[in-house]
């Protein structure tokens, strides 16, 4: 993924650094995450795809498609989501693809590669702590646990979400 985002003006993107993994576990999505995916979106363990990531940031929304197409060439192309095209509620873009990827010691091998924006990326880095706040929320009101002091709460974190997104979108010049 390196060798793509560096012909395509853009860099790879290393999720936080935790000293007490290989390097390479860092692109692992956490237990804790691949749990709450599985519970949230009612998926059975087998189905969550995106359990290996990666994070190509580029500076100019130009780039991404030369990045998209650097790794359609590289790897089978399973899914997109373009959230450039089909923002999320809160206004958060980016272009989310399922690769497939070849091992010589595992048949097949999935990855979540995820292409963006500086500008959005620091939105994101924002909002990160609001998001997770809105999942407990969101859950809560799922199993009708919640109640009206954090429905209040809620509705403030998703209008305070937008704002951080719209605000980079806005900002972000093509």
């Amino acid at each position: 993924m390196d060798e793509i985002a560096k012909s395509t003006n853009g860099t790879l993107k290393k999720p936080p650094f935790n000293s007490e993994l290989p390097e390479w576990r860092e692109y692992l999505k956490s237990w804790d995450r691949a749990m709450e995916k599985i519970d949230l979106e009612r998926k059975l363990p087998e189905e969550v795809l995106d359990i290996l990531r990666a994070t190509i940031k580029v500076e100019n929304y130009k780039d991404i498609p030369r990045s998209f197409a650097k790794i359609s060439e590289r790897f089978k192309i399973i899914k997109v989501k373009d959230k450039y095209s089909f923002p999320n509620e809160n206004w958060y873009r980016d272009i989310n693809i399922l690769v497939e990827m070849t091992s010589p010691s595992w048949e097949k091998v999935f990855a979540e590669v995820q292409l963006n924006t500086r500008v959005m990326l620091e939105a994101k880095a924002i909002e990160t702590d609001l998001y997770t706040e809105i999942r407990v929320l969101d859950k809560k009101l799922e199993n009708e646990t919640i109640t009206q002091e954090e429905i209040i709460r809620l509705e403030a974190l998703q209008k305070e979400s937008i704002e951080v997104y719209k605000k980079a979108w806005e900002d972000f010049t093509f």
